[in-house]
């Protein structure tokens, strides 16, 4: 006779195929982040799925511990499906509720529910897959590996398609982003702005790792790998000019250093190649500052204060008094 708790595989047999499965569909999907949007939603779906299936097959094996009352009862399941204890935890709670509020007062809600279900809550799960199987380093440096690879393969990308006018995976041409021509390599991405803010965590990475290899004195010739590494990272990142990749690279810098003092001076080189290669490269290929627009080289000067960031302060300005239920107050004295 067979009973409604028993697992259909002895639990430590099945929660290791389904963790394989949850670590394997994740490196796929770091793997082909930057190329296929549709291999993206399928692997994280995948990785969602073995998730699901591995607890699923918890609540079954402890069902007979469930207790009677129903408010209990719901929240037995509810845990049965939550994360592993993290110091993010918390504040991902709250970062969901408040985009569940903003979704329950949306002047499309069914449009923002979808939205809030399929990116959200996905992204969401995929952290809980991320805390799940990423427990141990030999996991955790396959992972990294994998993201470095994908990192090495999109940087060379982005360099063909800055010499030769179009990328080598999708055939998108040099600085076509929006229909506009501005000289900006996006490699597989969309835009050059989406290119940026990938290189960031990958520098952030090779940043560490070169200055490690250093300290420890390891191998000379990784070292320089490292740094060539680095450098091509850097030459991508200068070549997509979005100014808010560039602030986050400064971000990046002074978060390393504040972990560890002893990097001030490798970090303070790194910025300067902001200040002496990019900014100058900036104003001759966009005929813009870092923190001013400026079309046209006698224009005039617009800071990001007033009228800068592509006209984006205005919008975010006047964006709050288009909501049915707050516009009222714009009319008031």
């Amino acid at each position: 006779m067979v009973t409604l708790n028993k697992p259909f595989q002895s639990a430590n047999h099945f929660d290791s195929f389904c963790d394989k499965g949850i670590f394997y569909s994740l490196c796929a999907v770091i793997f082909i982040l930057p190329a296929s949007i549709a291999l993206l939603d399928s692997f994280a779906a995948l990785t969602v799925f073995f998730y699901l299936l591995k607890r699923i097959n918890r609540l079954m094996i402890n069902w007979s511990l469930a207790p009677s009352n129903f408010i209990e009862r719901v929240i037995f399941i509810w845990k049965g499906f939550a994360p592993y204890p993290n110091f993010l935890n918390r504040p991902l709670q709250f970062l969901t509720l408040a985009v569940l509020i903003s979704v329950i007062f949306s002047q499309y809600p069914g449009h923002s529910l979808v939205a809030f279900i399929g990116k959200f809550v996905k992204c969401l799960f995929l952290y809980f897959c991320c805390i799940e199987v990423l427990r141990d380093q030999k996991r955790i440096q396959i992972f990294i590996g994998v993201f470095l690879l994908s990192t090495f393969i999109t940087v060379l990308n982005g360099i063909a398609q800055n010499y030769l006018g179009t990328d080598l995976i999708k055939g998108k041409v040099v600085g076509f982003e929006n229909a506009v021509s501005t000289h900006r390599i996006s490699a597989s991405f969309y835009g050059a702005n989406g290119l940026g803010a990938y290189l960031l965590l990958g520098i952030s990475l090779v940043v560490h790792f070169t200055y490690s290899i250093y300290f420890r004195r390891k191998s000379w010739g990784i070292f320089l790998l490292a740094v060539i590494f680095l450098g091509l990272l850097l030459l991508c990142l200068c070549w997509t000019y979005s100014r808010s990749s560039w602030v986050g690279y400064l971000v990046v810098l002074v978060a390393a250093t504040c972990l560890d003092s002893r990097k001030i001076i490798y970090t303070g080189l790194l910025a300067l190649v902001l200040f002496v290669f990019f900014i100058p490269a900036l104003n001759q290929v966009r005929h813009m500052e870092l923190i001013n627009d400026r079309i046209g080289n006698n224009s005039e000067n617009y800071s990001i204060l007033e009228e800068g960031g592509s006209g984006r302060y205005i919008f975010w300005q006047k964006s709050p008094f288009h909501h049915p239920l707050i516009a009222h107050l714009g009319d008031r004295p």
